[in-house]
């Protein structure tokens, strides 16, 4: 295990950083960019995502390509790309061809049964090959009819997306209705904007999706920075003693709703300034005695918001974070285990999960963080440098997955003199 023993320099950030492209919306444009019929070469997508999740998918989409025609399944390893698994459910079940798609014994074990079955009533051949209602999925690719159907969109909203994207080449559409409110509610809609910015209308509310057979005519673009990345960067302004980061590329208007993690870290101490050229991140000085928040639709900010927490001794009430036992591990029990080595317990109560601080840290040498095989865990963790000195991160080349640059970053802003 690689792991990262992080030194502080300075307590003191200044400097300008380049976040890669959103992951969220480049595997997207990705599969939307293949479902057009033209080859993805074609495009020019500027500031297509960096990370090992989306290189994954533009690997996998290449060999799909080419494979169609063989008997065998091509075995398709996801590893723990969610992304990567669930678009692909949908998208290899109009692919001619046979397909086993699979990944990690972590993905194993992370449900896909909504999604498998609702293509299924839309036509498609897929087979649990172990575990019913988990990966490895084996599929053979047909001429998916589509229609009308009503399933959960409360576990993952990249079931709805996925399905969303083939809707429009499947021979009637699709007309999904939901039976639970939808989680993550925000990437849904980023699904929508970037179809209607591909030519394909949808008719979207928080009950239901229709989209009509139609034809994606993709456009080059210039893919948004990262807005869960830059999560880690308000967390490490928080932290410091003074800050003034520029985050460059971002923009207020954004397809994407991490973005809010603006608004939030005001109440953490940081200020967000819209520049020409990115935004500003500066220390405001205020701070919240409490905070309170529903995270139903920007889940994956809560490991750098509740760390930050508790390392500013601010009890937190948050909700809307129960999906999250379905991540790359389950992120709330993840973030009780390791922040308890920083005095806090985090409990639960109907769905309510509640931070408060018990106990004093332990020596900094003591600091050493597992990562869960989780890149969020690894790079909330981080920041914690800047309160003890000195701490261990296990496992740091988890961060490939979304934000490979992450540790010289780190670097960049002297955040820290050495990594080893």
């Amino acid at each position: 295990m690689n792991n990262a023993t992080l030194k502080k320099d300075h307590s003191t950030l200044a400097g300008e950083l380049h976040i890669s492209g959103s992951k969220s919306i480049s595997n997207r444009v990705l599969i939307m960019a293949e479902l057009s019929g033209k080859p993805i070469e074609e495009f020019d997508f500027e500031n297509l995502s960096e990370a090992d999740d989306t290189l994954r998918l533009q690997y996998y989409l290449e060999l799909i390509r080419s494979c169609s025609l063989q008997r065998l399944p091509l075995v398709i390893n996801a590893e723990n790309a969610g992304t990567v698994m669930r678009f692909l459910s949908s998208f290899l079940t109009i692919k001619a061809g046979n397909w086993l798609l699979t990944g990690s014994s972590r993905m194993k074990n992370r449900p896909i049964e909504i999604l498998a079955d609702a293509l299924r009533e839309l036509g498609a051949d897929i087979t649990y090959t172990e575990k019913t209602g988990y990966p490895p999925l084996l599929i053979k690719g047909v001429e998916l009819a589509g229609g009308t159907l009503e399933l959960d969109a409360s576990v993952s909203s990249q079931f709805i997306s996925s399905l969303m994207m083939i809707a429009p080449v499947t021979g009637k559409g699709m007309h999904l209705r939901f039976s639970e409110k939808p989680v993550s509610f925000p990437y849904i809609v980023m699904t929508k904007k970037l179809m209607e910015r591909f030519g394909v209308a949808v008719e979207l509310d928080t009950h239901s999706v229709k989209v009509n057979p139609s034809r994606y005519r993709i456009k080059d673009m210039a893919i948004e920075p990262d807005w869960s990345s830059a999560s880690y960067w308000y967390e490490a302004a928080a932290l410091a003693d003074e800050a003034d980061i520029l985050l460059r590329g971002f923009s207020e208007d954004s397809v994407q709703g991490d973005s809010r993690v603006q608004k939030i870290f005001e109440e953490l101490g940081v200020q967000t300034t819209a520049e020409e050229n990115g935004i500003r991140l500066t220390k405001s000085g205020k701070t919240t005695a409490r905070f309170t928040y529903d995270f139903s639709d920007v889940p994956d900010l809560v490991p750098a918001v509740l760390t930050t927490c508790a390392a500013l001794h601010i009890p937190a009430d948050i909700s809307g974070v129960d999906h999250l036992k379905h991540k790359e591990s389950d992120r709330m029990q993840a973030l009780g285990n390791e922040l308890s080595k920083i005095g806090a317990q985090i409990t639960e109560e109907k769905g309510t999960y509640h931070l408060r601080m018990k106990k004093k840290a332990s020596g900094s040498k003591d600091l050493v963080f597992a990562t869960y095989d989780d890149h969020r865990m690894a790079m909330s963790f981080a920041p914690l440098v800047l309160k003890y000195g000195q701490i261990v991160i296990e496992n740091k080349d988890v961060v490939e997955k979304s934000y490979p640059a992450y540790w010289n970053d780190l670097e960049q802003l002297k955040i820290v003199h050495s990594i080893s």
